[in-house]
């Protein structure tokens, strides 16, 4: 079972991007904490007003008017007005056009009326039906209006003035099939859908519908996936910010070129300018509304009744696809130890009792209503924090019934600095990036403190720039690839000589492993990197500095694990918009001895992966995601990272596979760097 809330923002967006989901507003009461040890506040849920259609909308229930008169009360009677005003082509289940008049006698054909009037009247509910006009007036009569495929211009001026001032008093909408199919000039109406409306179909035929959410009264009872008949909408703009509760199946969305593939929501609803909106595509079949067979009939009947009632308000409206908690976790540093932030949203449309547990600590919230976001810190007591996870419990009541939902929560490794995908970490106003009209220049680091790579050769004599021996292939390469590309290059192996860094738009670690760096300059890189320096890593520079975790952040949080034989494997481009990616295949060939790691790399942008059979020929390889090239911005500067590289062939004329792509790999990935090219488009 798949749940999904059509937003614009994922919440695993914004946790890769470091954003507390943090709602606005004044903290209030109703929330309480128990426990201590940790600062915590409770957030009111502040829905915002739609910027398209500059109403309230969405799946949060403050959008709804609650203080209206047009929702159902305990002892109200219960009634409804079915709208089925055509301006366009009708639909068969329509039959003729009604009579003027309300409640005028329905004729054979008008089946669709007739089915819907019975289906409604079954739950005890009176119904009122109209095509006209001068009686759609004193809709504060109803709990729920339903556009029973009413199109195009299915409403004049003084009707939509009345709709919005019902939907605003807090009246019950629900949209069915061609009700999407109308109004194409009123945007009020269009965000009433959903953010939507119809814009082609294919023909009427058979299709799996999909449950998406099951939690809602309008589908709690079906199994998860059952046969329908359909024409199946395909919808212009497509609906956003909805709790989307079916979809049709992906084979069948694409039999027609518009369709909307592995997403295609048929059904979904939604809060709306104080209202509440119910809506479905479903109903086109006249056997949907008659004795005929048809698949699925009995699922698509109850779907509608109660679809209907929770618009009304006399059912539970919109209940979220799940009760577990949205949880944020963001690390931070306050003094000189990390804290770990949490924000947890409560999604449900009950109130919650949360406990939020960790190694390092815990707290436990009462009475967190829906849609209010709680955040505490707790202190790890740490620096680095090392990548975990934590739990958050939520526990509520609903229908005299308790539930109980747990989350884990992981977060990366965290070592005090700003690092990351968002450009907001990189320091452009120091002085270590490029800069128009400047020379271009870096410098290439290869010294080693523990065993050395064949590629690397022998060790290189002191000083700047000495003379390389023929065995020092991987330095004499790197440094014709990147001159190649009009920038000077210095290299060296000696300590003395890593200094004035400013001078480099780029520092390259060409497997310099173990201790490559002493006390004096490590200080030196990390200034250079605050200053908005570049940093490239190839190949053993994982392997170096295991007791420096500032250098394991600028790896991207990551470090040398170990690794099986030299051996082909395929590379998997991930992103192919970085320019250090966009000119390759979307899978080649190389031969190396990828590298594991650990810890493994977090909050980076991941360039490429090696293919799942190649990763888990060893035990520790990291099967299906197992990166070997990322980027990233680190306290200041920007850092690109590859583990490719071992293999000697890579850096002569010797015949490898997938040559070129890793040489123009680590061409491109400097210049990113550097910042002469775009760096670690995402």
């Amino acid at each position: 079972m798949k749940s999904m809330i059509r937003s614009g923002v994922t919440l695993a967006a914004a946790a890769a991007l470091g954003i507390g989901m943090l709602t606005g507003g004044a903290a209030v009461s109703s929330a309480s904490s128990i426990g201590g040890g940790a600062a915590a506040k409770v957030m009111a849920a502040q829905p915002t007003s739609d910027p398209l259609y500059g109403v309230c909308r969405g799946i949060d229930p403050e959008c709804y008017n609650d203080e209206g008169s047009n929702g159902w009360v305990e002892g109200e009677e219960k009634r409804v007005l079915i709208w089925s005003r055509t301006a366009g082509p009708r639909h068969a289940h329509l039959g003729t056009a009604l009579p003027p008049g309300l409640n005028p006698t329905l004729g054979a054909n008008n089946v669709a009326q007739a089915a819907l009037k019975a289906w409604v009247e079954e739950r005890g509910i009176a119904v009122d039906y109209t095509e006209d006009l001068t009686q759609f007036t004193n809709l504060d009569r109803y709990q729920a209006v339903i556009n029973l495929s009413g199109n195009r211009d299915t409403f004049d001026v003084a009707a939509q003035d009345r709709l919005v001032e019902y939907i605003r008093g807090g009246g019950g909408f629900v949209g069915i099939h061609n009700a999407f199919g109308a109004e194409y000039d009123w945007p009020y109406y269009e965000g009433l859908l959903g953010g939507a409306n119809f814009l082609n179909h294919g023909p009427n035929r058979e299709g799996t519908v999909e449950v998406i959410n099951n939690k809602d009264v309008s589908t709690s009872f079906m199994p998860e996936t059952w046969l329908f008949k359909d024409e199946w909408y395909n919808l212009r703009p497509y609906p956003t910010n909805v709790n989307v509760l079916l979809e049709i199946d992906q084979a069948t969305s694409e039999m027609r070129p518009d369709g909307h593939g592995e997403e295609h929501p048929v059904s979904w609803c939604q809060y709306y300018d104080g209202g509440r909106s119910w809506l479905t595509t479903l109903g086109h079949d006249v056997a949907g509304w008659t004795d005929a067979p048809l698949p699925g009939e009995e699922y698509f009947k109850q779907h509608v009744q109660e679809g209907i009632e929770s618009a009304m308000g006399t059912k539970t409206f919109c209940a979220p696809a799940t009760d577990a908690p949205e949880v944020t976790v963001t690390p931070r540093t306050l003094g000189s130890k990390a804290f770990v932030s949490v924000a947890v949203r409560n999604p449900s449309d009950v109130t919650v009792a949360v406990k939020v547990e960790a190694s390092f600590g815990s707290k436990s919230f009462r009475n967190l209503k829906p849609g209010e976001t709680v955040s505490v810190s707790l202190n790890t007591r740490v620096m680095p924090l090392p990548a975990g996870e934590l739990t958050v419990t939520s526990t509520g009541e609903r229908d005299g019934e308790t539930f109980t939902e747990t989350v884990t929560a992981e977060y990366g490794s965290y070592y005090g600095v700003c690092r990351g995908i968002d450009p907001e970490c990189y320091n452009d106003e120091g002085s270590n990036g490029w800069v128009e009209g400047e020379e271009k220049r870096v410098l290439i680091w290869s010294r080693t403190a523990g065993p050395r790579h064949a590629h690397l050769g022998t060790a290189l004599p002191p000083g700047l720039n000495p003379t390389l021996g023929a065995n020092n292939v991987a330095q004499a390469a790197l440094k014709a690839w990147v001159e190649e590309r009009g920038i000077a290059v210095d290299y060296t192996e000696d300590l003395t000589q890593f200094t004035n860094l400013d001078r480099y738009q780029a520092v390259i670690n060409l497997s310099g492993n173990r201790d490559t760096f002493d006390v004096a300059a490590q200080d030196r890189l990390v200034e250079y990197i605050r200053g908005g320096g570049g940093f490239v890593g190839i190949h053993n520079a994982f392997g170096a500095e295991y007791d420096w975790p500032y250098y394991e952040g600028l790896l991207g949080g990551a470090n040398f694990l170990n690794h099986g034989p030299n051996r082909e494997g395929t590379v998997e481009v991930i992103n192919n918009k970085d320019v250090s990616t966009s000119f390759m295949p979307e899978t080649w060939l190389f031969k190396d001895e990828w590298y594991n790691l650990r810890p493994y790399p977090t909050n980076v942008n991941v360039l490429l992966e090696i293919d799942q059979a190649t990763s888990e020929m060893r035990p520790d390889g990291h099967g299906e995601e197992h990166p070997v090239s990322w980027c990233q911005y680190y306290d200041g500067g920007r850092s690109w990272l590859t583990t490719l590289g071992h293999d000697v062939a890579g850096w002569t004329d010797a015949p490898l596979p997938g040559e070129e792509y890793f040489k123009q790999h680590v061409q491109e990935g400097i210049e990113s760097a550097m910042g002469t090219k775009t760096f670690c488009s995402n």
